[in-house]
């Protein structure tokens, strides 16, 4: 009789754990006034532990082991709506920061219930040298760079502005040395392949027709 007390238990176990499943899918579902957020790195892997949330009118939560999040919004918050991300703290021994989105800017996506109803928030290690390996990461680095120098070139000052401010400013952002940042784009501009990021390459050289030319390409391909 024990035995097949015993023997019930796994049945049980499962079930419990089933549902265990079910009820954390469901806190993290699609809803009016809350947003999933999933914090991932450069290969995808999810990430644990970092406070997330927006700017005014969210709140901060912790990721959990799947990279996921569930963000409570204003009650005035709607489908499309532009918020500014927020990264509050990293895990103990970690210090990440945010690469994508790369202006910190996110559309609030639809609310009902669907897979594909969040946002990917991409993180990098400040100093982690590995981010001037992937083209994800300095897709995002130059343009910020560029961003940052198209401001100033349409900016009411009357000198030039110097292009190595805004190299400064972002390699100084993720840790890194400016010369280092600045020769790792010059490589990647000379590998890419997708008309887009020669485009952004180009702009961060400043050979501004080229780089139109570039972007209207990879317009075409749309």
């Amino acid at each position: 009789m024990a035995h097949n007390q015993k023997g019930a238990g796994a049945p049980l176990l499962a079930v419990s754990a089933g549902l265990a499943i079910l009820a954390y899918s469901l806190g993290l579902r699609a809803e009016k006034g809350y947003m999933i957020l999933v914090a991932k790195d450069t290969q995808e892997h999810p990430i644990q532990g970092v406070q997330l949330g927006v700017e005014g009118i969210g709140s901060i939560r912790l990721t959990g082991s799947d990279g996921k999040v569930r963000i409570r919004l204003g009650s005035a918050a709607e489908e499309g709506d532009s918020v500014s991300l927020i990264l509050q703290s990293s895990p103990k021994g970690k210090d990440y920061v945010i690469l994508s989105p790369w202006n910190r800017r996110l559309r609030i996506p639809k609310f009902d219930e669907k897979p594909d109803n969040f946002v990917e928030v991409i993180l990098v290690e400040r100093g982690d040298r590995a981010m001037l390996e992937s083209g994800k990461a300095l897709r995002s680095i130059t343009l910020q760079i560029n961003s940052t120098n198209a401001k100033d070139l349409t900016s009411e000052q009357t000198a030039q502005p110097d292009p190595r401010t805004a190299l400064n400013i972002v390699a100084k952002q993720y840790g890194l040395a400016p010369e280092d940042v600045d020769k790792a784009v010059k490589w990647w501009a000379s590998t890419s392949t997708d008309e887009f990021d020669r485009g952004l390459a180009a702009y961060y050289a400043r050979r501004f027709q080229e780089a139109g030319d570039e972007f209207r390409s990879s317009l075409k391909e749309i």
